[in-house]
């Protein structure tokens, strides 16, 4: 008996064909997916790095907080990072108040070791300090003021009135009455 061996060959040209197209076919669903992997994955970590370095260079805009909803530790550092930016701008706010001269503002710390804040809360404690001794000063000088403007009336009515005794005595009491 004898087959022809185009018959036997064109069942394995079949199976290497549909072999070869099953090859090609997985080849392209693999890159797709490789592709979207590669963007769900560098997406989120450019938007994070980008905000990073946004603060770094001292633009902390907190209307443009990260909204990454991966599930992973992608979502965690985005979410910590828009935490840090919340605090940054308050932290920015209270430093503007303080420069308006509000020191009575409201400030609350990022932490215990929020260093940032605490040197605020420390340098508006001691412009409240300062105020309150350039206020004590100014009293003060306005009692001197007060004193040696009291000592010229007088000193300049000795020298008017120093030949009659009676005109004398009664601008002084009556200037001192009403000094």
């Amino acid at each position: 008996v004898t087959i022809p061996t185009n018959e036997i060959f064109a069942q394995s040209r079949k199976s290497v064909l549909i072999a070869l197209l099953v090859c090609i076919l997985g080849l392209i669903v693999t890159t797709f997916v490789i592709n979207y992997l590669a963007k769900a994955i560098t997406k989120p970590l450019g938007d994070v790095t980008t905000s990073i370095k946004q603060l770094a260079n001292g633009d902390i805009n907190e209307k443009e907080k990260l909204s990454i909803q991966t599930g992973d530790e992608m979502e965690e550092i985005a979410g910590s990072l828009n935490v840090l930016v919340d605090g940054l701008s308050r932290t920015a706010k209270f430093a503007q108040e303080i420069g308006n001269g509000n020191l009575n503002a409201n400030h609350q710390l990022l932490g215990e070791k929020d260093v940032l804040g605490i040197s605020l809360e420390e340098m508006r404690s001691s412009l409240i300090k300062a105020n309150e001794q350039e206020e004590e000063r100014k009293k003060e000088e306005e009692k001197n003021r007060w004193a040696n403007q009291g000592y010229a009336n007088f000193a300049e009515l000795l020298r008017f009135n120093n030949d009659n005794i009676k005109e004398l005595t009664f601008s002084i009491v009556s200037n001192l009455v009403k000094y």
